[in-house]
């Protein structure tokens, strides 16, 4: 991650002074937020979430949540679970935000997916 990437993920994506962090770990890229503010009406309004930036399972890329979101419409999409440094995480069971993006513009992308949830 450049620098100017780090700024703009920090300023979306940090919490009180704590910064994205990323971790390339076992054929894994992944990135550390310690806040993700949800899309307005989402329940919860913001969680703790791990970006995962590079293919796994069958997803191009995925976005793990502290616990499954309840999108504005009041349903909460199919989700499954994964545990990440001790912590077991909920991703929403949606595919195709390609791993070729920014960081920044993948995150955002998987959050206007809990917009356009029917």
């Amino acid at each position: 991650m450049n620098p100017e990437e780090q700024l703009v993920l920090d300023d979306l994506f940090g919490d009180a002074g704590v910064g994205v962090t990323e971790v390339v770990e076992g054929g894994r890229h992944l990135f550390i937020l310690p806040k993700v503010n949800l899309p307005a009406g989402s329940v919860p309004a913001a969680a703790f979430g791990i970006y995962h930036a590079s293919a796994h399972g069958g997803y191009s890329t995925r976005l793990f949540l502290e616990q499954p979101i309840k999108g504005a419409n009041g349903t909460t999409p199919q989700t499954t679970t994964e545990v990440f440094f001790g912590r077991t995480m909920h991703a929403a069971s949606w595919n195709g935000v390609p791993a070729d993006l920014l960081p920044h513009e993948g995150i955002l992308a998987h959050l206007q997916l809990y917009e356009a949830t029917p």
